[in-house]
């Protein structure tokens, strides 16, 4: 089986982001840096399965559905063989008190205006800016 890859961008209300801090674990791929929620799509899984089963391991939340942003492809150029990366997106309407962490140090719903003086896991940093200036955020967050 081929790796991909599935993560969805959750935000509140108030427009702010929802991102997990990677443990400080020097043998993971980025520790300490902030990113989305997900993971790995396993084996017989669609790319929106493992987005809602990840969300449901990581924050401790089954979500009613998501909704695909954008495919990308992450890695290549002497850094391995480009993974499929299936982005999706959801409001989630809960504070972080409903929330359990079940993976990373910490989680915390971010304003926009944070985002820039934040450690992002790199490839995630400009999916993050084009969602922000997607009409699925402008419309969503109002």
């Amino acid at each position: 089986m081929s790796l991909k890859w599935a993560g969805v961008i959750l935000f509140n209300r108030k427009g702010e982001l929802l991102l997990l801090l990677r443990d400080n674990i020097p043998t993971i791929g980025h520790p300490d840096h902030w990113n989305i929620v997900g993971g790995v799509i396993e084996e017989g899984e669609t790319p929106e399965e493992a987005a809602l089963r990840e969300a449901q391991e990581e924050i401790g939340v089954r979500l009613a559905g998501v909704s695909l942003f954008r495919l990308y492809s992450i890695g290549g150029r002497g850094r391995g063989k480009p993974v499929p990366y299936y982005v999706y997106w959801s409001r989630l309407d809960k504070g972080l008190a409903e929330l359990t962490l079940g993976e990373g140090q910490a989680m915390r719903f971010f304003p926009r205006e944070e985002l820039s003086t934040l450690r992002i896991v790199p490839h995630e940093v400009g999916i993050l800016q084009e969602f922000l200036a997607s009409p699925y955020y402008v419309c969503k967050a109002s």
